[in-house]
């Protein structure tokens, strides 16, 4: 392919004057009317006259000619503050060589070059709150600019967080923009945060004006409607409208604009200053306001995680966070929230075997008092006023059971669990005997790898080895990693206990572990030591698991207490509820019995009383509550300002500590048949209109179902006409 050939040659010589401190060389960029770089060189500074010549095909039209420090890219210099002369459009009328006047560079140039672009280095870590990395996560980094509560972020880079959370990131920064292509390079909007903290600020009677809609785009007239006409600085035009980056826009009118919006601001910038006293924030009005000469960025850091399935917004730093003038070299700490994936490894010494957590509960949150009523129980005692249902609560079905797998040692191959069942008859534990496989569900650990696919799962899957239901060891598994890698989710579960499979009867059990080592196919029992005193190879866990259909329940399709298919309540005694009978007293003292799906006239003095029953066999209850709704999404509270009477030792509540304070021992409350009487006064609350009615009533017990927070529960409705 030909290549056009190029008549004129541009020479522009570059006098350093006797500059001391100049540097070894300059870049000289060759630049059109509209900004763009045509050419540009570096050009050495050394010997007895610099110059750059420019090889061209045309005569440039409205060209000039930028000098500036030789680390600034074409763009940058083409928009910085540099040292340019124009290209008189007829330098090329006698000849097709020309040569400009020599461009001079002041002593002041230099010693500021050297801060305009330079390259910056930020290393830091991810962390949880607990201390813990976070792995894979992408950390982005954003120069930050406040003009009052508007705001405009330049994200200068994105990184990924390896397996220990750590971080790297480098970019290049310069400053010294002219003002007009700094503010047409920014977007902006609105912080929200801060417009709310700077308008609760702000004197009584700039509040009481109605305040217009923020622009996206900073505007003075906004500012301006907040200060007292007699405050209004004199001898500038107030009309001064948002600066907004039109496309087409000359860089002449870009100039204009700015210049206007910049000038009327400073003016502005004391008294807003004054009549919004805050010193703590660094922006304006508070501060004089010149980013584009802001040589060291202000930034602010924003950290997702693909975790749990989906891309999470972990840290989302705002103006409180600004970390303000960083240096070329910043090492920083990022704390995510709580929505982070952690790595949850802890450091280990000598091999050892531990049981920490029984559903992320610590153990000491679980009473381990061998035999004791409370043994097995997560929060013993804990009930109070603001814990009323969360405590004396036992386990049920699937028990994810938790310690330090990681600290087993390159010994341990596989490990066992054993349990003994405690007999409160003899007060005595039974001999420990393996868990079998139909008991022991899998599980599963995630671990970030950095690799090309970052995350992997393992699953952990117990299987017969010589005679033994074991689960293989962190180690056996995790060799097949890519390293370097952390696990960051499922680290610290060491089984998955399946008490509802039929084969265990509900009481207290010791749990504990047994390591192998696999010689050829023959396991070989390791004896470790525990990992912590406090955290021993053992631990007491209390189980309470419900059948359904409950034997000790009354038949499905029983008249007056109905159960199963079709209908609302469960067959089961864990708990049982049942709406027994419903009267209408009237002011007379006349008894009328309120069947289900009856209509029945309002009169003047009426009370209703409601016998029903609340109960759980094996005295793990929590609470009960009955309700009335009507209409649409409407609903009265029965078991307030109403009388309860209870029937019985144990008929006491409606919440386990209320029981308590009523009289039940911990940790067994059964529950019982109670009567609720609305009184006269109270019917216009709890019935105000004529209405079906439908009664609610609903009790739950206290065990910790599948590690999870919903409770069991049962459910029986009512419904009448009043």
């Amino acid at each position: 392919m030909a290549t056009t050939k190029k008549e004129y040659a541009l020479t522009v010589p570059i006098d350093i004057g006797k500059a001391e401190n100049a540097a070894k060389s300059v870049r000289v960029a060759l630049v059109d009317a509209q900004g763009r770089v045509l050419q540009s060189h570096v050009v050495a500074t050394s010997g007895k006259q610099p110059s750059a010549t420019f090889e061209l095909e045309a005569p440039p039209r409205g060209a000039r000619v930028v000098v500036g420090p030789e680390n600034a890219d074409d763009e940058s210099l083409s928009r910085m503050e540099t040292v340019s002369v124009n290209v008189a459009s007829n330098v090329f009328a006698r000849e097709k060589s020309a040569t400009l006047r020599a461009i001079s560079i002041a002593p002041y140039y230099w010693e500021w070059w050297l801060r305009w672009c330079r390259d910056f280095t930020i290393t830091g870590t991810v962390l949880c709150p607990d201390g813990k990395p976070v792995p894979g996560a992408q950390v982005c980094a954003f120069d930050v600019d406040w003009f009052w509560f508007w705001q405009s972020k330049q994200q200068i880079g994105c990184v990924t967080t390896d397996a220990n959370g750590v971080f790297h990131m480098t970019f290049r920064w310069c400053c010294s923009l002219w003002p007009w292509w700094w503010w047409y390079l920014r977007t902006w909007e609105i912080d929200y945060r801060l417009l709310h903290e700077i308008y609760a600020a702000l004197p009584p009677e700039a509040r009481v004006k109605p305040i217009p809609l923020p622009d996206p785009v900073p505007d003075l007239h906004l500012i301006e409607q907040l200060i007292p006409a007699s405050q209004h600085p004199a001898k500038l035009r107030s009309a001064v409208a948002p600066v907004r980056q039109q496309a087409g826009a000359s860089v002449e009118s870009l100039k204009a604009s700015t210049s206007e919006f910049f000038t009327r601001a400073e003016a502005l910038r004391p008294v807003l200053a004054d009549l919004v006293p805050i010193a703590k924030y660094k922006i304006w009005p508070w501060y004089p306001w010149y980013p584009w000469r802001d040589c060291n960025p202000d930034l602010i850091f924003r950290v997702t995680q693909f975790c749990d399935g989906e891309v999470k917004t972990i840290l989302d730093q705002g103006y409180a966070q600004t970390q303000w003038d960083i240096p070329t070299s910043y090492n920083v700490t990022l704390i995510a929230n709580g929505e982070a994936c952690c790595g949850e490894d802890t450091p280990c010494g000598d091999p050892c075997l531990s049981i920490t957590h029984v559903c992320d509960i610590p153990r000491a949150a679980i009473d381990q008092t061998s035999g004791g009523p409370l043994a097995g129980l997560a929060n013993p005692g804990a009930a109070s006023v603001f814990n009323q249902e969360n405590a004396d609560r036992p386990f049920a079905e699937a028990i994810t059971v938790q310690g330090l797998p990681q600290c087993m040692g390159d010994d341990v191959d596989y490990y066992e669990v054993e349990s003994s069942l405690y007999d409160p008859n003899t007060s005595t534990w039974g001999a420990y005997a393996p868990i079998p496989l139909t008991s022991l569900n899998p599980f599963s650990r995630t671990y970030f790898t950095g690799a090309t696919v970052p995350w992997v799962t393992l699953s952990f899957v117990p299987t017969v080895v010589d005679g033994h239901v074991v689960y293989p060891s962190r180690k056996t598994l995790e060799t097949s990693l890519v390293s370097p890698w952390l696990c960051y989710s499922g680290c610290q579960v060491l089984f998955v206990w399946a008490t509802s499979s039929g084969a265990w009867q509900d009481g207290t059990y010791r749990l504990r572990l047994r390591a192998y080592k696999d010689q050829a196919g023959s396991l070989v029992e390791q004896q470790l030591p525990p990992c912590d005193d406090g955290d021993p190879n053992e631990i007491i866990i209390s189980i309470d698991n419900r059948v359904i259909p409950d034997p000790g329940h009354v038949p499905a399709g029983t008249p007056g207490h109905m159960c199963g298919s079709g209908t609302v309540h469960l067959c089961s005694k864990e708990p049982d509820v049942d709406v027994q009978a419903v009267r209408l007293v009237r002011a007379d003292g006349t008894i009328e019995s309120i069947q289900a799906c009856g209509i029945y006239t309002r009169q003047p003095g009426d009370t209703i009383e409601i016998d029903f029953e609340a109960d759980d066999r094996n005295k793990h209850l929590a609470s009960y509550s009955l309700i009335a709704t009507y209409g649409e999404n409407t609903y009265s509270d029965l078991l307030t300002s109403t009388n309860l009477n209870t029937n019985g030792a144990d008929a006491k509540g409606p919440t386990y500590y209320l029981a308590l304070t009523q009289g039940v021992t911990a940790p067994e409350w059964a529950g019982g048949s109670i009567t609720v009487q609305v009184p006269a006064a109270q019917m216009a609350l709890k019935f105000p209109t004529p209405c079906c009615y439908q009664l609610e009533l609903r009790a739950y017990k206290r065990p910790i179902v599948g590690c999870s927070i919903p409770r069991y529960d049962n459910l029986a409705e009512y419904s009448f006409f009043y």
